[in-house]
């Protein structure tokens, strides 16, 4: 997921930047399979700064679900659901940065 915050030129708001740390730092917990603490993260993103925080709510639902049904061994990070028309994926690659 990405979201446009501002220029580049322009360093964002104190609360945003703290937002955008706690996120990196939650989804880094999340991809290596710490989702208590990736949970932890994203939680602090929805009681410190922004309650209606997209991102940081679905990735809490994820990490809940991981957390009651462990992902398999080879897990890749894929978060996918079964349903009528199929099985769709959509793939969280990693990007170091």
């Amino acid at each position: 997921m990405y979201e446009l915050v501002g220029l580049q030129s322009d360093p964002p708001p104190e609360q945003k930047q703290r937002s955008i740390d706690l996120y990196h730092k939650g989804l880094g917990f999340y991809r290596s399979r710490k989702f208590r603490q990736a949970w932890n993260e994203f939680s602090t993103i929805i009681e410190e700064i922004d309650i209606n925080d997209k991102a940081a709510l679905l990735y809490m639902d994820r990490c809940q679900h991981w957390i009651q049904n462990p992902p398999a061994d080879d897990w890749d990070g894929s978060w996918g659901v079964d349903g009528e028309v199929g099985t769709w994926r959509c793939h969280v690659p990693y990007r170091d940065s």
